[in-house]
């Protein structure tokens, strides 16, 4: 994939989400949001629209253009899960901790890129896990 379609699919991912958002906002105040009492103006509702959809599009690029997510389907789960993802990352650095911490079984590295290892039931012993043959979900190899 190009880093322009890691783009566009982080894009869909941010605007579902944008869109339940909007839609409940909607349901909650059986109006438009920014004419709700108290609610600020539409403008800066925009604007927040717009940097949340801007956030989700540039951590679908950064993922994908360095390899840590494969396809469709990551690209736009980095879109939904962005803000979760960014304040991971702000918590951990805020603390002072590496992002690679493997102390932490937390952390944002070992939790969301952890490559998944097969079991080959052809070696003997309980530890039968055959380490070279390691793979991350994607189907890059297929095509």
């Amino acid at each position: 994939m190009t880093l322009w379609e890691f783009a566009l699919w982080g894009l869909a991912g941010a605007g579902c989400v944008e869109a339940l958002e909007f839609a409940a906002a909607i349901s909650r105040t059986r109006n438009w949001p920014w004419r709700a009492p108290g609610a600020p103006p539409a403008f800066p509702l925009l604007v927040s629209v717009v940097l949340r959809l801007s956030v989700g599009t540039v951590l679908a690029m950064a993922l994908g253009g360095s390899d840590q997510i494969a396809g469709e389907i990551g690209a736009f789960v980095s879109g939904v899960a962005a803000p979760v993802i960014i304040e991971r990352i702000l918590s951990q650095v805020s603390r002072g901790q590496p992002l690679n911490s493997v102390d932490d079984p937390t952390s944002l590295t070992d939790a969301g890129t952890q490559e998944l290892t097969q079991s080959d039931p052809a070696q003997p012993g309980p530890d039968a896990t055959d380490r070279s043959r390691t793979f991350r979900g994607g189907d890059d190899d297929a095509r």
